[in-house]
């Protein structure tokens, strides 16, 4: 995939996103099955421009080398075989092969590393037997930063799924608790406030240091700890309900100071998520992620495999039990040119309802006695 992402310019609502821009990134550096005689002819020459540069054409005894500049570094995530038993081994080999060094090893979702490298570094790595593929990683922006209500509110969305307003709570007297829910959550994005008295926060980690380090959860931004109230924050007599009042939540930040979010580190976090049904603690194990960070993409073949590194990590992941929701975007355009919206391993909420299944959007709603049809872009 390439192009561009665009992030659209709506606060974060709970059936849709807040969205980021893609850099367009060079992608799909596939290994090449070169013949072993040719192979290391091809390495040792990419040695020796790297090394020294190349004689310009017709260059001789007494001539002036004509200098190469060396294309710059840039992430890259390097998928390895899955028959490569330590990633992080053949991570080391990697490095003292062709002189970078890894910033993160993944072992979970996906078999590989990450690592600042020259496309001529790429090509290098992609030509090991034991590389599945290589591709550039990209760069997502910050979304908005949304607004939260002072005083607990009904939100449309939450009546649309069946709350009833009667059951709202006007102090923090009688209301939902943590523990009503048993299902981990997990919310890939800013961080979540671990100190919001409306969250039911157990923990978290932060992706953008190199490995998915515990921390004490944090949220600098607000984008993260919003979307955690969608989900589960509790029925008390402030801010928000959530769709499941008391979910333990689990942050997982993927959004570094400068509010840039690299595809590296979203791999970093689904390679956590799924790590968490491979240790001994089933009390952390996450059944259910929201991602609501995304843009211009499309599904691809075999779970991305050879192309999609996100698409990848979502699917082995799914294999291991994890449920991925994801957010369909602010656009009011087909999901279908939309990542990881478009992935059939997703479920993707929007704002869009179908009660007949007809064109046109006239259906009699099935949701109570609203008219939702109304309510537009209210019912986010």
């Amino acid at each position: 995939m390439s192009g561009q992402i665009s992030h659209a310019a709506a606060n974060h609502q709970p059936a849709s996103a807040a969205w980021a821009s893609l850099r367009p990134a060079r992608r799909g550096v596939r290994r090449r099955r070169e013949p072993s005689r040719f192979r290391s002819a091809l390495a040792l020459a990419a040695a020796l421009i790297l090394a020294g540069g190349a004689l310009g054409a017709g260059a001789g005894p007494g001539s002036a080398a004509t200098p190469v500049v060396a294309s710059p570094a840039q992430s890259y995530i390097v998928v390895l075989q899955d028959s490569v038993a330590d990633a992080g081994a053949a991570a080391a080999a990697h490095q003292g092969l062709f002189g970078f060094t890894a910033a993160r090893v993944y072992r979970d979702a996906v078999n590989g590393y990450s690592a600042d490298m020259t496309p001529a570094q790429a090509a290098q790595v992609a030509a090991d037997p034991g590389v599945d593929f290589v591709t550039a990683s990209r760069t997502f922006h910050e979304p908005l930063d949304p607004v939260s209500s002072v005083t607990q509110v009904a939100p449309s969305w939450w009546l649309r799924v069946g709350g009833d307003p009667a059951d709202l709570r006007t102090s923090s007297g009688g209301g939902s608790a943590p523990g009503d829910v048993n299902v981990n959550v997990a919310v890939i994005d800013t961080g979540i406030d671990a100190t919001h008295p409306d969250l039911n926060v157990r923990g978290g980690v932060d992706c953008n240091s190199g490995s998915p380090v515990t921390v004490t959860p944090v949220d600098a931004h607000g984008h993260g700890t919003s979307v955690a109230g969608v989900i589960g924050a509790l029925n008390n007599g402030m801010g928000i309900i959530g769709t499941a009042p008391g979910t333990p939540l689990w942050s997982v930040r993927v959004m570094d100071d400068a509010g840039v979010i690299t595809e590296d580190s979203l791999i970093c976090a689904i390679d956590w998520v799924t790590s968490t049904h491979k240790d001994e603690d089933q009390d952390n194990d996450i059944e259910v992620v929201n991602i609501s960070i995304g843009g211009q993409g499309a599904d691809t073949p075999e779970c991305g495999k050879g192309t999609d590194p996100m698409h990848y990590a979502i699917c082995r992941s799914v294999r291991k039990g994890v449920t991925y929701v994801v957010a369909a975007g602010n656009s009011g355009t087909d999901f279908a040119d939309t990542v990881p919206a478009t992935y059939d391993e997703v479920l993707t909420a929007s704002a869009m309802a179908d009660f007949d299944g007809r064109p046109g959007g006239f259906g009699a709603t099935t949701c109570g006695a609203a008219d939702w049809a109304a309510y537009g872009q209210r019912d986010d």
